[in-house]
């Protein structure tokens, strides 16, 4: 094999890795020219040395020089973070290359959250910032009421998810106003039942009315927040997760037996006659969540 250049490699494997998003996205309202560029960077590989394997060999590559030059690969990897046609790309390998921790790399992540590729740029971060890393969370906290849309408030909520730490007040108070919303949105009630506190019922009082939204997912999610935030022993949010045990949902229904395994006190029967039917749903994981709940609720 030649000799690469480190900028050549590494604008090979960002371009490598964003190859399969764009063949699986182009039919869903990418440009002819993404597509036709897709499909000639993919016969362009093919025909590269026969000893080498690019589409299997080179992100390994890229990995073992990282740990053995990472300071030279990085200098390389992260100006294409600017670059509009890699940055997806290289946002990708970079959550696999980069150590966890590295702050030059975060600082490069943090404008992209702002940009149409703000969901590859939330997951590195979720890799690779430090938990509790106040100056990332500071960073996040304007983006979920003014990034540029909602794709990128959401990609903050996600991070933060992450990132922030339990019961982080500042975090929480930026989040709240996010699942208040005609459209609540869904990564900030997840990123919710990660960071509040278990009792906090202020978060408790914002997740409870979620619980009969029509979106069946945030639906779905609330139930797992509460699940994670209601203290043991709530009676106000077992009795309101107890009617979500016949949700149409599936994932509802699961959750709702998970959740109610977590907080309903043993001997309830009121939550044992709720779960029985579930034994018998025709959900195999709602089955499987029933009968885990009733293990931990039921006296013998």
């Amino acid at each position: 094999m030649t000799v690469l250049q480190i900028p050549e490699l590494v604008s090979r494997v960002s371009a490598l890795m964003d190859m399969r998003t764009l063949i699986s996205t182009s039919a869903a309202g990418k440009s002819p020219f993404q597509t036709e560029a897709t499909l000639h960077l993919e016969a362009r590989i093919s025909k590269e040395a026969s000893s080498y394997d690019w589409r299997r060999d080179l992100p390994a590559t890229l990995r073992s020089l990282a740990m053995c030059h990472y300071q030279r690969v990085m200098s390389a990897f992260l100006p294409l973070l600017s670059n509009i046609e890699m940055q997806r790309g290289a946002a990708r390998a970079l959550e696999k290359i980069a150590e966890p921790g590295d702050l030059r790399v975060v600082s490069y992540l943090l404008p992209l959250l702002e940009g149409p590729d703000a969901d590859v740029a939330a997951s590195a971060l979720e890799e690779l910032a430090p938990r509790g890393d106040r100056r990332v969370v500071l960073e996040l906290l304007p983006l979920l009421q003014n990034g540029r849309d909602g794709d990128s408030q959401d990609a903050a909520a996600s991070a933060l998810s992450k990132i922030a730490w339990k019961g982080d007040g500042y975090a929480i108070a930026e989040l709240m106003p996010r699942i208040s919303l005609p459209d609540p949105s869904l990564y900030a009630i997840i990123a919710l039942g990660d960071i509040a506190a278990p009792g906090d019922q202020q978060v408790i009082d914002a997740l409870l009315p979620l619980l009969s939204d029509p979106d069946e997912m945030e639906r779905d999610a609330a139930v797992v927040a509460l699940g994670k935030v209601a203290a043991s022993g709530d009676e106000r949010v077992v009795s309101a997760l107890r009617p979500l045990l016949s949700d149409p949902y599936d994932l509802a229904r699961e959750s709702s037996a998970r959740a109610l395994g977590n907080i309903a006190v043993p001997g309830d029967q009121h939550v044992i006659s709720a779960l029985l039917p579930l034994l018998s749903d025709s959900y195999d994981m709602a089955r499987d969540a029933a009968a885990e709940a009733l293990g931990k609720i039921t006296r013998y």
